[in-house]
């Protein structure tokens, strides 16, 4: 509903740190998709559908840098954290190091199995549920849509094949919605279709977390998004390393002349 805001986290994440409850206030995902997060909760504008360029939206996208900056010296986010494996980070989250992380809803079946928790090794879904809170990232001002991001995976058929029917059969048959259920259970990802929201009701985590998808964004599907996430990616690193919002969004504006084909600056 927008009641609960970023600035209430990270008052919450420096008083847990502050009385030494955590070790971590905020860690953010180390995945190049995952990362998107950070800057579409700062209401970045990334990339324009209509003229399928990416968008360097300065002024946002410094804000978005400006606040890593203060989780950084309030020491509410640890440097370290972003250069550590994504492993590391959920088995602080999950032995209580953690307050605030940037993680998936499929994260959940890695807890599950790569026995992570200090005490009991592999965890039950029951155990992470009482012990683990899932929340939207929240929205930088009162009343403001909270976000989530997904990445858009799609099936293409190469427009040379000799059987274009058999393939279209095919990506139908490998969509049904109980196949759709026996990956989401192993894997703890959300359905993609709502046939197949239907078959997931009586597990307990997906079923509670499926609401997440009303709030999804999406990452640009463009054939240079790796190049754009590695620059997005780096631009973190650069204010780690002590690099000013302001320089960090210049050198990116230099990156961008440098690695994509069409951009543009607002």
């Amino acid at each position: 509903k927008g009641e609960f805001t970023m600035d209430d986290m990270d008052k919450i994440a420096k008083d847990a740190v502050d009385q030494k409850i955590v070790q971590n206030g905020f860690v953010p995902t180390t995945g190049q998709s995952d990362l998107a997060l950070l800057f579409y909760s700062h209401n970045v504008e990334m990339y324009d559908q209509e003229k399928a360029e990416y968008v360097l939206d300065k002024a946002h996208m410094t804000d978005t840098l400006q606040w890593i900056k203060q989780l950084l010296d309030s020491k509410v986010l640890p440097a370290a954290a972003l250069a550590a494996p994504k492993d590391d980070n959920l088995k602080a989250m999950i032995n209580g190091e953690s307050m605030f992380m940037v993680a998936g809803v499929w994260d959940e079946a890695k807890w599950r199995t790569r026995g992570m928790e200090k005490t009991q090794g592999n965890v039950s879904t029951d155990f992470i549920m009482q012990n683990i809170g899932v929340m939207l990232m929240p929205p930088t001002e009162k009343g403001g849509k909270p976000v989530t991001v997904s990445g858009p995976w799609t099936y293409v058929v190469s427009k040379q094949t000799k059987y274009p029917e058999l393939a279209k059969r095919l990506l139908t048959y490998v969509s049904a919605p109980e196949l759709q259920k026996e990956h989401d259970e192993q894997s703890s990802h959300l359905p993609f279709t709502k046939e197949g929201q239907e078959q997931i009701k009586d597990n307990v985590w997906l079923n509670a977390n499926s609401y997440l998808i009303n709030y999804s964004k999406f990452i640009p599907n463009d054939p240079d998004q790796p190049k754009f996430a590695k620059i997005y990616t780096d631009a973190i690193k650069n204010i780690a390393s002590g690099k000013s919002p302001e320089e960090t969004v210049k050198w990116m504006e230099e990156q961008m002349k440098l690695n994509l084909d069409k951009f543009t600056v607002k």
